[in-house]
């Protein structure tokens, strides 16, 4: 199982001025990781969800910067709160694997799931195969994390995410 690469502005809604992403992403795809990171910084903490997702990529596979599986998974959380279907699946896929934090398969299943609803094909296959390791009730728990975080945590953490720190 492994993480998706950069994504860049196909088939997705801006926050912010496209031409800054993509001067981010512009950097990237030459090698100037240091530069895509200065640029998708400040994006990012106000709220751009692709921003966010390329930064936890970025930390993840240490792309210019140390590697840091706890900081990838922040930035992939705030762009999977905003239904950033690659970043859920990336949270599932960390989850899995138990990097940046403990190994835990309902987590793991939970974001598969709601990966799924946004429209990852890879989550169905992910979700499929880590279920074959998990018991009936494990699934069960899964399933209903993933229907609350839809009602209730997604929308609180949206606001949140939103709000600069």
């Amino acid at each position: 199982m492994s993480l998706f690469l950069l994504i860049g502005l196909t088939g997705f809604s801006r926050l912010v001025a496209a031409g800054s992403f993509e001067q981010g992403m512009s950097a990237f795809q030459l090698g100037n990781y240091m530069a895509a990171f200065r640029i998708w910084t400040p994006l990012a903490k106000k709220g751009d969800a692709l921003s966010q997702y390329n930064l936890g990529v970025m930390c993840y596979e240490g792309y210019g910067i140390s590697q840091d599986y706890v900081e990838a998974a922040k930035w992939f959380h705030k762009a999977a709160v905003q239904k950033n279907a690659d970043a859920q699946r990336n949270l599932g896929v960390m989850y899995y694997e138990g990097k940046g934090g403990s190994q835990d398969d309902v987590r793991a299943y939970m974001w598969f799931n709601r990966a799924v609803i946004y429209g990852s094909k890879e989550g169905i296959k992910d979700r499929n195969m880590i279920a074959k390791r998990m018991t009936f009730t494990q699934i069960s728990e899964a399933q209903k994390l993933a229907r609350e975080w839809s009602t209730t945590q997604g929308s609180q953490e949206q606001r949140k995410n939103n709000v600069e720190r």
